[in-house]
């Protein structure tokens, strides 16, 4: 009985050892990014393997790789010494015939892919910053890697990244309650414009988890009494919006269905405005100073039963968004909100286990984490947004930031996006990465850097300053960041992610706007309801758009 060949069991080496090689070399962007667009090529041999060299393709391996694990493959076909040479049957030979011909077949394949299915931008070009030489096809490919979050496991298409902002277009009704907060058609039609931006994942502003606690007017809600119907809401019912949510999530990718669409869950504690929350609440009762054109009332302390809720709050909203179809939630923890005020030795004054040392300030966070794991899939995405620092004397500082990463990391938080300051120091925040910014684009770069450097699996969202695709591609390059977030750019320009991932364009829309970032916030804002009652975003580019603005605002005469 003539022998029969095992490819499984020997090859199962080569794979291991190529699978280290991916490991190492996934890294690095400037590497793979250019390779990664000729294999995907649908006119490329590669998609019409069978799966053993299917398996090669399938990851960014280079032709070394291939030629490093031939020996491996050629032993698990090849007897071992002259003497051990068996009589093979003539279907064993026709099989190892056509391996070795789709081997070799595939790497002459993949070197001509490499000369005519996408011109290669050199390692200079790849993810540097765009010259003036240089020209629109030659935009950094590294923005169009895909890359997969470490602990739901989920696919992000690309590196860009369509970062939070508050909409406020929802329906605001305390008195009747009946679509009060509720998803509607100006937040779909925001969404779906969004959606034809291609970004990897689209994260949305402020979802409140509270009715009675909102950020601003127009907020979509996920309260458990909203609307008023208590009986209705169970642990396991359905919330009455859910069916609103779903077909927000829709919207966020009807234009790209890969994208990644995640919801931003708040409580702003006591930066709830004073015309909306009579007694907004906080971990000490610290009040906060009026700030970006807002004020607020003196807030109350919470109780322990009181913080419980508001952790099973946004555990039943994060329910409530998985049942809709979302990827993942995100929770909001900078710029001044519920729980940047129970990081913060200033507004955290508490003596119980909810307050002192970095874990008891950070415990209410991290128990939230935990609540939603027990309520959803492990498939279901946990991120975070967190200050790199609060930019106030005695506050939540950079050692802090990073030190809660690590926490976040071993509670499988899937991605943290960095931002900075409160709104008692936002103006601050900014001010203080003017420089950094100037020279390389992103605000809080150089603390993202440490970051990255920290974390080794958690991956890291960089929003804030990035003007051209050159500097985008160069954050990543550097190890900067996994992924650069776009906020206001994308009010101004909601299709710009697919711009730059197409070569059309490298850089962002100038604004005549001042830079301000209580002014450039209001221009977003502007913008924001543009597209969302279906009208283009006010183009600030204009000096007679940006006059009208800043005249209705009293600054120019």
């Amino acid at each position: 009985m003539s022998p029969s060949l095992s490819l499984p069991a020997r090859t199962h080496s080569a794979v291991n050892l190529l699978s280290q090689h991916e490991t190492r070399v996934m890294g690095n962007c400037s590497k793979s990014s250019a390779f990664s667009q000729y294999h995907t090529h649908p006119d490329s041999f590669f998609s019409h393997t069978p799966s053993l060299v299917s398996f090669f393709i399938s990851s960014h391996f280079q032709p070394i790789f291939i030629l490093k694990a031939l020996p491996f493959i050629l032993s698990s076909i090849m007897p071992l010494s002259m003497d051990s040479i068996p009589h093979y049957t003539l279907t064993e030979v026709v099989v190892v015939g056509i391996v070795a011909e789709v081997l070799l077949y595939g790497l002459i394949s993949l070197y001509n892919g490499r000369k005519q299915l996408t011109p290669v931008v050199p390692h200079s070009q790849s993810c540097g910053l765009v010259t003036e030489k240089q020209t629109v096809s030659e935009t950094p490919y590294c923005l169009r890697d895909g890359i997969y979050l470490p602990f739901s496991g989920k696919r992000v298409p690309n590196r860009l990244v369509k970062a939070p902002m508050t909409e406020r277009v929802c329906v605001f009704d305390r008195e009747t309650e009946v679509s009060h907060g509720k998803p509607n058609s100006a937040l779909f039609r925001l969404y779906e414009e969004w959606s034809r931006g291609q970004y990897g994942m689209v994260i949305t502003g402020n979802v409140l988890v509270d009715k009675h606690h909102l950020e601003a007017v127009g907020n979509p809600i996920i309260d458990r009494s909203l609307p008023s119907q208590p009986s209705t809401c169970t642990e396991d019912t359905p919330h009455p919006y859910t069916s609103a949510y779903a077909e927000l999530a829709l919207n966020a990718r009807k234009h790209s269905h890969s994208t990644l669409v995640i919801a931003q869950l708040n409580h702003p504690g006591s930066h709830s405005s004073d015309k909306l929350t009579p007694v907004p609440v906080s971990p000490s009762g610290v009040m906060a100073a009026p700030a970006m054109g807002e004020t607020y009332n003196r807030p109350r302390a919470l109780t322990e039963l009181e913080i419980w809720d508001i952790i099973d709050r946004f555990a039943y909203a994060s329910y409530t968004l998985f049942l809709a179809g979302f990827d993942g939630v995100q929770l909001h923890a900078a710029h001044g909100y519920l729980l940047t005020q129970f990081l913060s030795p200033l507004t955290n004054l508490r003596t119980d286990a909810w307050g002192g040392a970095l874990e008891g300030r950070a415990k209410i966070m991290l128990e939230i984490v935990n609540a939603i794991r027990r309520r959803c899939p492990s498939s279901f995405s946990i991120s975070v947004k967190l200050n790199s620092q609060d930019f106030l004397v005695g506050g939540f500082t950079a050692d802090d930031s990073l030190a809660l990463c690590v926490l976040l990391e071993q509670h499988n938080v899937d991605f943290v996006e960095i931002s900075g300051g409160t709104y008692d120091s936002m103006l601050d925040a900014f001010t203080h990465s003017r420089e950094s910014t100037r020279k390389r684009e992103a605000y809080f770069i150089e603390f993202s850097e440490k970051l990255r450097r920290q974390l080794t699996k958690t991956k890291v969202v960089l929003t804030g300053g990035f003007k051209t695709a050159g500097g985008m591609a160069q954050a990543i390059d550097d190890g900067a960041c996994d992924f650069v977030g776009l906020a206001r750019t994308t009010a101004a320009e909601p299709r710009i992610g697919a711009s730059i991932l197409a070569t059309r364009t490298t850089r962002a829309r100038p604004t005549l706007i001042p830079d301000h970032i209580g002014l450039q916030t209001g221009a977003a804002f502007v913008q924001i309801k543009d597209i969302g009652e279906g009208r283009e975003a006010t183009d600030f580019s204009k000096p007679e758009e940006a006059t009208k603005f800043l005249t209705a605002l009293g600054i120019v005469a």
